[in-house]
């Protein structure tokens, strides 16, 4: 920015600003608002909690498939790309050892699911479709 030199500064009719100021950078046409990152800050509430997973996976009310064990193909599964997911899951699991959470890859029944890597068996817990 500095000075109002700045290639974008006259470009918005306006912007949220954080310098003490903003009348020697912004031009007289561009509108500022007061807004700083500490606007965004939640304050210290304490020790932090625990973490118990370390990743997770929200997939859409998805058509988890008949058998017990599934590929879980189709719409849904194709926008959250299951496929890098299973890849990813395969990393995560047997070469970091960590733990997650898939959130619905299991059907509304709770018998089937879609499959997992087995380095992901124990560490991955699996949810049915959690509505609001």
């Amino acid at each position: 920015f500095g000075g109002g030199s700045g290639k974008y500064v006259g470009l918005f009719p306006g912007f949220l600003n954080m310098y003490r100021n903003p009348e020697l950078i912004y031009p007289r046409h561009v509108r500022v608002m007061d807004m700083s990152q500490s606007d965004f800050s939640l304050p210290d509430e304490g020790a932090p909690m625990l973490k118990k997973y370390d990743f997770t996976f929200s997939g859409s009310d998805q058509d988890i498939g008949q058998a017990a064990e599934s590929e879980c193909v189709g719409w849904s599964t194709f926008c959250k790309n299951w496929t890098f997911a299973k890849q990813a899951l395969e990393v995560m699991c047997g070469e970091f050892s960590m733990t997650g959470v898939l959130v619905a890859t299991k059907d509304k029944q709770d018998r089937n699911r879609c499959r997992i890597p087995k380095s992901c068996e124990g560490r991955v817990v699996q949810t049915t479709y959690l509505d609001r």
